[in-house]
């Protein structure tokens, strides 16, 4: 007896079907995960559940071409817990590579950079630093600054563009990006 077309499965039957597909499956298992050690494995998954629901399996094929699904789809659901695994590792590895040293070290050039462009923008112009304050860190537009002030849009636009020149000029290490960022950064310390 090669194919189980009975409702039950004697176990020499199950012996039989285990001697005449394990090494084929086993194959089948390596082709898709590449490690033969890790297919021999879930074959023998495979087998354990195919003995434990022999009783109320239907098939509708030959046992080689459900066995051979059944070991492809147990090979792809253990790559994909493998690969959850690993993101979870990497993530755990970035978290667990903390330094409090490096931490500290870059509050100290946050706080000087802040210092450092805290004194810079006090050395703009009144009119200038008002509007360019105005703008990044209560974050009014254009329009709500040149009607607060009562000037034109465009005397705001020229404003913040002399304060970001003059900022560049100052703190000429710092891309301006950063110093953009930086102010980002402020309005919610």
């Amino acid at each position: 007896m090669g194919e189980p077309d009975q409702p039950f499965l004697s176990i020499t039957d199950f012996e039989l079907l285990f001697q005449k597909h394990y090494k084929f499956l086993c194959l089948v298992g390596n082709q898709v995960i590449g490690d033969l050690d890790v297919s021999k494995d879930l074959v023998q998954e495979f087998y354990i559940d195919f003995w434990r629901r022999r009783e109320t399996l239907q098939l509708s094929g030959t046992f080689q071409s459900y066995a051979t699904r059944a070991v492809k789809n147990l090979c792809i659901s253990y790559l994909r817990k493998l690969e959850a695994t690993e993101a979870k590792k990497n993530q755990f590895n970035v978290e667990e590579s903390f330094d409090p040293q490096v931490d500290a070290e870059l509050q100290f050039d946050r706080e000087k950079l802040d210092v450092e462009l805290r004194a810079a923008i006090d050395k703009l112009p009144k009119a200038c630093r008002n509007i360019f304050m105005l703008h990044n860190f209560e974050g009014l537009s254009y329009a709500q600054i040149a009607e607060r002030n009562q000037i034109s849009i465009n005397t705001v636009k020229t404003q913040i563009k002399r304060a970001y020149a003059f900022l560049r000029n100052e703190l000429p290490k710092q891309p301006l990006v950063f110093i953009y960022f930086m102010f980002l950064y402020s309005r919610y310390l």
